[in-house]
């Protein structure tokens, strides 16, 4: 072998390693390159697993929104209602598609939805609108792009087109935020659906200028159709009606009980009754022999002769409880329904269901004192 085969044969084996080198080269560059835009497209995970509790405890007691705010986007909208710091409207992040991940992230003010195409099959990926369906053939991220500003960065990944992340545009207090693709940019718009308060006697709406809610009070949602009553939307009001923000203030006066009657009317709201107004027996009116009826408001006689108390039971504990005494005379003892507890409650005789019932009614004095 002379010395011009050698130079040669040794040019041919280092021609042959550096063209070796340089394939395994941009093969390993080739799978970096993917390797990095797949770990890019993982590493935006969207979903926040440290997002706060909406169950965690709010300020006990409250006269406006702003007070029971806590700041945080994913335990909803918080609200005043009646007097009480209430959490409503946290963010509902399931889009309903299979092959993402949906979830809260506080960092973003947003919901959050990540594609996983480890979730579809061969030549699929997963849209982030349609779910899985077959993936556009590409070599370069470039034959990807859709143009489209909020459906995110498309990257070419495995010889396959992969949707990008769909842009996660932040909301502040009762502003929504959304992404505006004809300016290329995020945007907010008032919600009216964040600041509902569940309460039918006020008109919930979100303040554009300032993602505050605003709630109006309508009284007139709150007619009972009782003529007693002075019907009004306070939510705040301890008496106020939980799904309704209402309150019914009692008007005895409209009543007019009369003055020679063993019962006066009151104003109870009652059931069956055109105006609200209800039966109250006087307690001292009729003796002690007598019973009270409830229809004419006279006092009549108890029976003379008894054996036990049934005999002397008219069927009404609203006029008291009849006993038969040792004398074998029938006597009332209590003359109206038992006081209760409350003080500012007292008794009335419901009359709606046929058979007398005693029940409590909240008196003026509640509303006035509370």
């Amino acid at each position: 072998m002379n010395l011009e085969t050698t130079r040669a044969q040794l040019g041919f084996w280092i021609l042959a390693t550096l063209l070796a080198i340089g394939a395994t080269g941009c093969g390993l560059l080739l799978d970096l390159q993917n390797a990095d835009a797949e770990a890019g497209l993982d590493a935006e995970v969207p979903t926040d697993a440290s997002a706060p509790d909406p169950t965690d405890p709010l300020p006990a007691t409250c006269t406006e929104d702003a007070e029971c705010d806590d700041d945080r986007y994913c335990t909803g909208i918080e609200l005043c209602v009646g007097g009480r710091c209430v959490h409503r409207n946290q963010p509902m992040c399931d889009d309903g598609v299979e092959c993402t991940a949906d979830g809260c992230n506080e960092d973003l003010d947003a919901c959050v939805h990540r594609p996983r195409r480890e979730l579809c099959g061969s030549g699929e990926v997963c849209f982030p609108n349609n779910g899985c369906g077959p993936g556009r053939p590409c070599q370069r991220d470039e034959e990807c792009d859709d143009g489209a500003f909020c459906s995110g960065e498309e990257m070419c990944l495995d010889g396959l087109c992969q949707p990008g992340l769909p842009v996660a545009c932040p909301s502040s207090g009762c502003l929504e935020g959304i992404c505006d693709e004809a300016k290329d940019e995020c945007a907010t718009e008032p919600s009216d659906a964040f600041c509902d308060d569940g309460l039918s006697c006020t008109v919930d709406a979100c303040r554009a200028s300032t993602g505050e809610c605003s709630h109006l009070r309508l009284s007139n949602r709150c007619d009972d159709g009782f003529g007693c009553t002075n019907d009004g939307c306070s939510p705040e009001h301890p008496l106020a009606d939980g799904a309704t923000g209402c309150i019914h203030t009692p008007d005895d006066s409209v009543c007019n009980g009369s003055d020679d009657s063993c019962f006066e009317l009151v104003c109870a709201s009652a059931p069956g009754s055109a105006t609200g107004c209800a039966p109250q027996f006087k307690p001292d009116f009729c003796s002690s022999d007598e019973i009270c009826d409830s229809t004419t408001g006279a006092c009549e006689p108890g029976s003379e002769a008894c054996t036990n108390d049934g005999d002397c039971d008219d069927g009404n504990p609203c006029n008291g409880i009849e006993k038969c005494t040792a004398e074998r005379q029938c006597e009332t003892e209590f003359a109206s329904c038992p006081p209760p507890m409350d003080s500012c409650f007292d008794s009335y005789c419901d009359l709606s269901s046929g058979a007398p019932m005693c029940e409590e009614r909240p008196t003026l004095i509640c509303f006035e004192a509370l």
